[in-house]
């Protein structure tokens, strides 16, 4: 690669240059077009389901909504599915891998689109890294915490610290390796991998549901102000913070370069995949308020333990069983979350290198399995050393922004905004 000196000017001229529209609008690519649309609408699920959906289901009912948690998710419906139709307008007729990234450059020019591509990449490190030690915490759950005693006694502590962990996460540093190893091995394993997960997470959600209405009373919706505790206030400011949880449709764009026929498969992925989403995060709501009276559910604050078993209480011939599914469906969903943000920031970080950066070389795919494999290897190396030593402090801050009360509606809506803007995650 030969350098050379450019003058002021020619500088300027280049930070503010746009990419041609019609070298992102086709279809021609040298990566695999191999994805259907059950693996496009399997890898929006995966972006969308979060870990927040166990915290956030009951505060969302015992603080905002109470059982008219029904209306709550039929306003963030409407709302969220005209979004994701003008996202599919968009990737429809740029069907390439970026999303932000190209829009951004097609439309505002080179300087901004570096900017907000290092944003979605940086991003995308901290949510897969903290993804995997949610993935951690949830096989120590099942495992009583023996792996995590393990790893105090036997490893060189690190001092206490609230930057640092303790002691390095071994199991999340495995997760992120075998997972890394699932992506270079192409898309369509990957991908019909993330199917399975999907799938298993659903279904689980769905078991949890019907578990909730056998064991249930429609006697727990009265009482306590009835059906509509917190008023039309109550009911709008609950809307806004279900956004959260079904957002992130957004990074179905970066599939769009590898799915045999983005124009017609994206916007059906796109609209089958929030309204799934929606109808779980629902039921999951709704069962909560019909197995217990909203006034009597616990505060994540004042007891720090899975809604699973303090806020539904449940025979005790079904707790354990209940507990152990939930346990899985968050296992499910750390994985799939996980494999869908290192495929999305690996295909960010190569649009930077290639068009912005200028190192081609990096976007050099393999015959075999048609991925950019040294960015895979540096990406995956970056967000081990990350995970390495990440403490819960960014899963702190994403729950404090969830639950604390001093947050009002209004700021999780300009949040979400700023979020859609820079290409955030749920």
């Amino acid at each position: 690669m030969k350098f050379r000196i450019i003058s002021l000017p020619e500088f300027f001229r280049r930070i503010i240059r746009r990419k041609p529209l019609r070298s992102a609008t086709t279809l021609k690519t040298p990566l695999n077009r191999c994805l259907s649309l059950a693996h496009l609408t399997a890898f929006c699920v995966s972006s969308i389901i979060g870990i927040g959906l166990y915290d956030l289901a009951g505060q969302l009912v015992r603080k905002y909504t109470g059982p008219s948690t029904v209306f709550n998710y039929l306003i963030v419906s409407i709302t969220v599915v005209s979004t994701s139709l003008c996202l599919a307008e968009l990737t429809t007729l740029m069907p390439r891998a970026g999303s932000l990234y190209i829009y951004t450059y097609v439309t505002f020019g080179e300087c901004a689109a570096f900017c907000t591509g290092w944003i979605m990449v940086s991003v995308m490190i901290i949510n897969t890294s903290a993804t995997a030690k949610a993935f951690s915490d949830a096989v120590n759950r099942l495992t009583n915490g023996t792996i995590r005693h393990w790893s105090n006694a036997n490893l060189p502590s690190l001092g206490n610290s609230e930057i640092v962990d303790s002691t390095p996460d071994l199991l999340a540093m495995v997760f992120l390796i075998l997972l890394a190893l699932a992506t270079l091995s192409g898309a369509y394993i990957s991908m019909t991998a993330s199917l399975v997960f999907s799938g298993l997470t659903v279904i689980i959600l769905i078991a949890l549901s019907v578990s909730c209405f056998v064991l249930g009373d429609v006697n727990n919706f009265h009482g306590e102000d009835s059906f509509l505790p917190y008023g039309f206030k109550g009911l709008l400011e609950g809307s806004l913070l279900s956004i959260f949880t079904v957002s992130g449709f957004e990074y179905v764009a970066n599939a769009s370069e590898e799915a045999k026929d983005p124009r017609r498969d994206i916007p059906i992925a796109l609209v089958l995949s929030v309204l799934t989403c929606t109808m779980a995060n629902l039921l999951i709501s709704f069962g909560i308020a019909y197995v217990l009276p909203h006034w009597k559910i616990i505060d994540r604050e004042q007891k720090n333990e899975s809604w699973v078993s303090t806020q539904l209480r449940l025979k005790e011939a079904f707790a354990l069983q209940f507990r152990l599914n939930a346990i899985i469906c968050k296992t499910s969903i750390t994985v799939h979350a996980t494999e869908f943000l290192l495929k999305g920031s690996t295909r960010v970080f190569d649009l930077i290198l290639k068009f912005t950066c200028g190192f081609s070389e990096f976007f050099n795919t393999n015959s075999k399995a048609p991925i950019p494999r040294w960015n895979q290897v540096n990406l995956s190396y970056t967000v081990l050393n990350v995970v390495s030593v990440l403490t819960d402090l960014f899963g702190e801050f994403w729950m404090t922004l969830y639950m604390k009360n001093h947050y009002q509606a209004s700021t999780f809506s300009h949040f979400y905004c700023l979020r859609t803007i820079l290409g955030g995650t749920n």
